[in-house]
């Protein structure tokens, strides 16, 4: 925005100056009557340049207003165009964060599942190794307790 407004100025100010620096004008005697020309002559004074017409005058104050209206249609659209880019940065933020969050929950998920299978699996491998309990064998008929 900044180098638009400078370019702007810049242009403004070209268009203002332009007319009077390229308008320098010579006053010379020729035969006793004053001429006035662009170039200058050997005993020519420079003089300064007349005032605008009308006709110029109008048209330095229309271009002056175009230039201004367009300097604010460009401030405008610039305007536009960094609120809609800060809207898309803060959706992208907020995009991003969901992912970032959605990742986390899988993370989490995912370690408790593998922290249950291996729970599973140990309580299977203290399972197998636990002795089975041996039953008393029974007395015979023909002892008798002594």
């Amino acid at each position: 925005m900044k180098k638009q407004f400078i370019f702007a100025a810049a242009i403004g100010a070209f268009a203002i100056s332009t007319p009077s620096d390229a308008q320098t004008a010579y006053r010379c005697d020729v035969n006793g009557a004053a001429v006035y020309s662009d170039k200058p002559c050997l005993d020519g004074k420079a003089v300064a340049p007349t005032q605008d017409s009308d006709a110029q005058q109008k048209r330095a104050k229309e271009a002056s207003a175009q230039l201004k209206a367009d300097s604010t249609a460009t401030d405008r659209r610039i305007d536009e165009r960094v609120s809609r880019e800060a809207r898309e940065r803060a959706e992208q933020r907020k995009a991003q964060e969901r992912e970032r969050r959605a990742a986390e929950k899988q993370a989490r998920a995912d370690k408790a599942a593998e922290a249950a299978k291996a729970r599973k699996a140990a309580r299977a491998k203290l399972k197998a190794a636990k002795p089975k309990p041996v039953k008393p064998a029974k007395p015979t008929s023909g002892a008798s307790p002594t």
